[in-house]
């Protein structure tokens, strides 16, 4: 994939010292590969001047739908997608086994998110994502922040992909291989 290599400059205060820290981030794909590079996974937030540098990687990380992982002697990130990851396993490569359901009183039927709107102000606005399901409890609701949206439709998008995920991925399953 495409690549952007973004760096972060963190100043701040060490005693009476004013310190400097830099760090770069070159793994994010941020583009798709077709013929307009269209941006999909962007962070439109401000970042707070108290939060530390791990804190602001999260919430980008969030935004941009992966995880770092801290790997070999540097940050590397796993894309969260919409496909499914295929693995063979059998009795002879697999160690251990357990599994796990998340109860139907912990699925939330509305998902309740709240970011910053461009189109207000910047002040906080709520949107409300319900769930198709008939076997869930109407009166469960959880309320997410949606840190670094800032664009209502992105946040609507966003929304629905975290309900879908929050309604359809409840079956955990352990394997050591």
């Amino acid at each position: 994939p495409d690549y952007y290599g973004y760096k972060f400059y963190m100043v701040g205060m060490v005693g009476n010292v004013l310190t400097r820290a830099s760090a770069s981030i070159d793994d994010v794909s941020l583009i798709r590969l077709d013929t307009k590079k269209l941006h999909y996974h962007t962070y439109n937030g401000v970042l707070e001047s108290g939060q530390s540098g791990l804190t602001a990687l999260l919430e980008m990380c969030d935004s941009f739908r992966t995880w770092p992982v801290w790997y070999d002697g540097r940050f590397n990130f796993i894309v969260d997608k919409d496909d499914t990851p295929i693995h063979v396993l059998s009795k002879s490569n697999t160690e251990s086994f357990s599994q796990n359901f998340v109860p139907l009183s912990e699925i939330p039927y509305r998902l309740i998110g709240q970011f910053a709107d461009e189109g207000n102000k910047f002040n906080m606005t709520s949107l409300i994502a319900k769930s198709t399901s008939t076997t869930l409890t109407k009166t469960n609701e959880k309320t997410i922040g949606l840190k670094g949206i800032t664009y209502r439709k992105r946040a609507e998008r966003e929304l629905k992909w975290k309900l879908n995920k929050a309604t359809n991925c409840t079956h955990t399953v352990n394997i050591k291989a």
